[in-house]
């Protein structure tokens, strides 16, 4: 028993688990993409945008780029007259898809720019793997096909990161304005449109631990475990 005590500290105390946290700016200059892609200590995340009605399958929109955050652009000519250059629920229910190439935990997202209300949506993909296509799904048939929602969040200011207190780690996560079909919290829709600006993400990470503290480790281990049998 002694010595495998001694065995197991000795694998043991070589590691130490923390957690490596990542700030993404969603901030951008003027312009419009198919989907954008940041890296961030050797993480990737790859964001685009969709958009459906309720029952019917979401279509693949734009992203669109400004000082202020990013938004959900459905055609050339909203971008071109400016209008609904945000994530809104007007018409359509307007959302993004983020998907990492490593499970990750999304603890918290900002919009920098919001007209009327500013209520919020998340949920998280749990059906193992990935998901970087919504194509084929409908936002009535969306927490049938792997998602978990990850709750609501109402009124939300300008440039001030709202926790999430995410129950799961996922590859794949969305934001979008509020839409009953993900969490049906009773509140008003057609009235919400913000632009995301930020969103800050964490990981399980196990460093080994340098070598002088091994060693303090590993003698206290022995020194405590000599005890013990001491007094057996």
């Amino acid at each position: 028993m002694f010595r495998t005590s001694l065995l197991l500290i000795a694998a043991l105390i070589g590691f130490q688990a923390s957690a490596a946290t990542q700030v993404w700016d969603l901030n951008n200059s003027s312009g419009y993409s198919n989907s954008l892609s940041m890296n961030i200590n050797g993480i990737t995340a790859n964001i685009t945008g969709w958009s459906g009605t309720g029952y019917q399958n979401m279509n693949q929109a734009w992203i669109g780029h400004w000082s202020s955050g990013s938004g959900v652009i459905h055609s050339w000519d909203e971008y071109n007259s400016g209008t609904h250059h945000s994530m809104d629920n007007s018409g359509q229910y307007d959302a993004m898809l983020i998907t990492f190439d490593q499970e990750v935990s999304l603890d918290s997202f900002s919009i920098g720019w919001h007209y009327n209300d500013s209520d919020v949506s998340v949920a998280a993909y749990t059906g193992g793997g990935s998901v970087s296509d919504l194509s084929g799904t409908s936002w009535n048939s969306f927490l049938t096909s792997g998602w978990t929602s990850q709750g609501s969040f109402s009124d939300l200011a300008n440039n001030t990161y709202q926790s999430i207190s995410p129950t799961v780690t996922s590859k794949s996560w969305l934001i979008g304005a509020y839409n009953p079909f993900i969490q049906n919290m009773g509140w008003s829709t057609g009235n919400d449109y913000m632009k995301l600006s930020g969103l800050q993400t964490s990981y399980s990470t196990t460093t080994e631990v340098p070598e002088p503290a091994v060693i303090a480790l590993f003698l206290l281990g022995i020194a405590t475990l000599a005890g013990r049998k001491r007094n057996v």
